[in-house]
């Protein structure tokens, strides 16, 4: 595993003592915990966050080269856009979006959206 230290590094650890950071660039009204680095696994092949919008928060479209998402959609309600097509997403919902794809989220529900959020490379 590049990235970590395997002796510094914790396989497991409950999500509520990771805390909660707010998040700028191409989001609004969105924090997030970021698990995989308070493991200390930062810079392995997969990540993962949990990604947390306030009403009306969204994500601009962008796209990563060379990495791929899974979003599962632990809570609330709102869209997905995959390249051309926008998706409703809501509790349950899982959106994958490919490497060098345009893609864009937006809570259009009245609670948070929250979302468990795995990346990988390649």
């Amino acid at each position: 595993m590049s990235g970590c230290d395997k002796e510094s590094a914790r396989y497991a650890i409950a999500t509520d003592t990771v805390p909660v950071v707010d998040v700028g660039g191409t989001h609004q009204n969105m924090t997030s915990r970021q698990v995989f680095k308070a493991m200390g696994l930062k810079g392995t092949p997969v990540g993962c966050d949990l990604h947390y919008y306030a009403p009306g928060g969204w994500q601009k479209l962008s796209a990563h080269e060379q990495g791929w998402h899974v979003f599962y959609v632990l809570d609330g309600q709102g869209e997905y856009q995959v390249g051309e097509q926008t998706y409703q997403i809501r509790k349950g919902s899982v959106v994958y979006v490919p490497p060098n794809t345009m893609h864009a989220v937006k809570n259009t529900g009245v609670g948070e959206l929250a979302l468990l959020f795995v990346a990988g490379r390649g």
